[in-house]
Formats: C-alpha cells, structure tokens, sequence
C-alpha cells in the first residue's frame, strides 16, 4: 500500500514538472514600437505616387473629367487588363502558326568501349566528344474546330474587358462630377453660414444697444451671443466640408490632397423632362455593366464548345531534321524526318466532362446575375427619376421659402430696433432665412448629381436624352 502511495506521488511530480516546461511564460509587455533588430532585412518601400501640386483655377467639369482619365490609377490598372486581354488573343492565334524547336547535346566519352551493331559490325570506340543537334518544325493541321472556338473564347474576353473598362470610366466620371458640384456646394454653404455668422455679430450690436437703452433685458444680449457662437462654429463646419470636397477632388484627379483648387461658375439650376420607359430601355442597351454579361456568356460558351471539339482526333505534321558527328556507329551524320500524326484520347478520365458540367453550372449562374443586374439597374435607374424629381420640387420650395422668409426677416428686424419683438423671433426669422438657402443648395447640386448618376446607369452621355423644360427636342 505504502508502495502505490509512493509510485503515484513520484508520477505526479513527474507531471507536474513537465506540464510546467510544456506552459508557455507569460509574455512580458512591449510597446506596439518594435525595435527593429541590427541584422533583420529592411522592407522593400513602396512607390511613391506620382501627383501634380501646382495650383489650378477656374477648373471646368469636363476639364476635370479628362484630367481624371488620363491621371486616375483605376482608369490605368482597366487598360492594362485590356492589354493583358488583347496579348491573349495573339496567344490563341499561335495555334494555327507551326512551332519550331531545336536541341543541342555534347557528350564526351571518357573510356574506350566496344560498340555492336547486329549484323553490321563490331568496334572499338576511343575516348572523343560526342555532339548531336535535332530541330523540328510542327503544325497542327486539324484540331475539330478546337482551337478556333477557344479563339473566339478570347476574343470575347477582351470584348467584356473593354466594358469592364468602360464602366470604370464612366464610374470614375461619375464619381469626379459629383466631387466638383459637392465642392461647389459646400463653397456655397460656407458663404450662407458666413452670412448668417454677420447677421448673428449685428444682431449682438442692436441686442447690446437695446439692453443699454433700457428697453429690452440682459437675456436678450446672451441669447444673441450664443447665436453668434453657434453661427461660427457652422462656418467651421462647412469651411472643413470644403477643404475635404477638395481634398476628394484633388485625389480622384491624382494630385496633391493639399493643392489649390477652383472651379469655373456652376451651370444653372434647369428643370427637365425624362421619360422613364425610355430610359430603361436606354440602359439596358448601353449599360457596360450588362453589355458584359453577354460578353462573358459568349467566351463560356466558346470554351464550352471548344472542350466539346476536343473529343475530335487531332492531326499534326512535322518535319525534322538532326545531326551528329558519331558517324563510327550510325553510318550518317545527318538525318531528316517527316511525320504525319493522328491523336484521340477518347477516354481522359472524365476531365471533359467535368469541364463540361462546370462551365453549364457557370453559364446559369451568369445568367441568373444577369437578370439580377437588369432587375437593379431598372430599380436604380426608376429610384433617380424619383429623387430627381424631390431635388426639382425642393429647389422649387426653397426658392418660395427663401423669398417668404426674406421678406419675414426684413420685417422682424425693424420690429426688433423698435423694441416689438424679442430676440428669439429675430433669430427664429434669421434661421428660417439660412435653413432655405441650404435647402435650395442642396437641391440644386444635388439635382445635377443625380443627372450625372443617371449617365452613368445609362452608359451613353446626358446630351442624348435629356430635355430641359422650354426646349424642344
């Protein structure tokens, strides 16, 4: 009993020590600023972007949009695929081309040996060097249409490319007309907020001037102190706005984040006319997004019929030449070669048909995305008529409100000198007066952000089927 007692504490002790070199030490704390060791390798440095810096005035849109095309990294890393589309059709056309190939081979003999030919003859070879060359000049004659499907294959590949690069222009266009009429807006807001930022200081003079005089409270001062407060932090607010709409302008045509930047006079706020049968049908012509499903559903079924045409035999021919100067055993140094050769594998181990099978899966699923993109592009495409249609019936409101409370301020303020009314109706009058000129802001450059949104699912430019209201078309 004495023994078992013994030999279980000895094993947990045994336990206990290796369990104890098997726990890993707790890690003792270091600052996320490593120290780079002496003899550690330095990481490659990353590319420094390329931006221009020079300062730019009186930029127009379409100034800015061609900037961006020919700077913007996205526009260029589309055209390399395009590139890289358009070597492989060169690629699928070499199959039809002969290839030629050639060897060399020197080998040297280091003892004496005796070489038989049966029935010819029987010698003795000394130490020398061996040199053998072959060429051989191949062409497939015959491949069961294999090689001209797979042709066709590429070529569709580069055509939904090409779309595939359309749609990142029209994307990036997009993207930089919404830019520079957001930085147009938020120059706009700045100016309202500056605005209400003098009003607010010259309501403080007549407050301050009414409490002297006796005519009004100590509240009536503070109270139009904290508007002056809370009108230049709205003049900070929108001031940032700016300096990012510009930093986003600066980037998406490639230049510095702070250059200096200013743009030509906006265009007029105009109503239009939009028919939104017509457009649907518009975009689902034009739309490079959907133009490249039926790219894409052609080199499918290009690879697919190119695997069906690979259960046909393949005829190749070649012509070969080779040489050697062992001319003790072969009797020649130079031998030439034509062949004519018939290839079938009827039989691979069901890679074809699996290939088969993925490319028929592959074929619906591209298909089913692309009634799913249709389906969007017609809802997005229904949802900016809408919205286009709020931004004109807000802009309309805000030009109303904006001459209602213009005229309401102008009263309220000669109330107020007179001692009528309170601070709190001036400053209700004057933030009526600011929240219409935001309004109408932002329905006037939201209205033709929308229009450029609409150019874009559309794939064709706005100068096709826009109408304004009073032209004809």
């Amino acid at each position: 009993m004495k023994r078992h007692v013994a030999i279980t504490g000895l094993g947990l002790l045994l336990f206990a020590g290796c369990a104890s070199t098997l726990r890993p030490a707790e890690p003792t704390y270091r600052s996320r600023s490593y120290d780079t060791p002496g003899a550690a390798t330095p990481l490659p440095s990353l590319p420094e972007p390329v931006v221009d810096a020079a300062p730019m005035r009186g930029v127009s849109l379409q100034r800015a949009r061609e900037l961006a095309l020919v700077r913007n990294h996205t526009v260029q890393a589309a055209a390399a695929t395009v590139a890289s589309a358009r070597a492989a059709i060169s690629e699928a056309r070499a199959a039809f081309l002969p290839t030629l190939t050639g060897s060399i081979t020197r080998t040297h003999l280091s003892k004496s040996s005796e070489v038989t030919i049966p029935g010819i003859a029987t010698f003795t070879t000394s130490p020398s060097w061996q040199t053998t060359g072959a060429a051989q000049l191949a062409v497939s004659l015959f491949s069961g249409g294999r090689d001209r499907a797979a042709l066709k294959a590429a070529r569709a590949n580069l055509a939904t490319q090409i779309l595939d690069e359309r749609a990142v222009r029209q994307q990036l266009l997009f993207e930089v007309t919404q830019a520079w009429y957001r930085l147009h807006e938020s120059e706009a807001q700045v100016q309202v907020a500056r605005d209400q930022l003098a009003a607010s200081e010259r309501q403080l003079k007549d407050a301050e001037n009414i409490v002297a005089a006796g005519r009004a409270t100590k509240d009536a001062a503070l109270t139009a102190k904290v508007e002056v407060l809370r009108a230049r932090q709205d003049v900070r607010v929108t001031s940032n706005a700016v300096v990012h709409a510009r930093r986003i302008l600066n980037m998406l045509l490639v230049r510095h984040l702070e250059a200096e930047f200013s743009l030509e006079k906006p265009p007029a706020f105009r109503a239009v006319k939009l028919d939104g049968t017509r457009l649907i049908a518009i975009g689902r012509a034009h739309n490079p997004s959907i133009l490249a499903f039926r790219s894409q559903r052609i080199a499918l079924e290009n690879q697919r019929e190119s695997v069906h045409r690979s259960f046909v035999p393949e005829i190749s021919g070649t012509l070969g030449a080779s040489y050697t100067n062992f001319t003790q055993a072969t009797g020649y140094s130079t031998n030439y070669s034509a062949r004519l050769v018939a290839q079938w594998t009827p039989v691979d181990g069901g890679r074809r048909v699996g290939r088969l099978q993925q490319l028929h899966a592959d074929l619906i699923a591209l298909r089913e995305r692309e009634l799913q993109a249709i389906q969007e592009l017609d809802l997005g495409i229904q949802r900016t008529l809408l919205d286009i249609g709020e931004a004109e019936s807000a802009a309309k409101l805000a030009n109303q409100s904006i001459s209602a409370s213009t005229e309401n301020y102008r009263i309220v303020s000669e109330k107020f000198r007179n001692g009528k009314v309170t601070t709190r109706e001036l400053l209700e009058a004057q933030t009526t007066l600011s929240t219409s000129r935001f309004s109408l802001n932002q329905a006037r450059f939201g209205h033709l952000t929308l229009l450029a949104a609409l150019e874009a699912q559309l794939g064709i430019a706005e100068a096709d089927w826009v109408t304004h209201v009073g032209e004809a078309k």
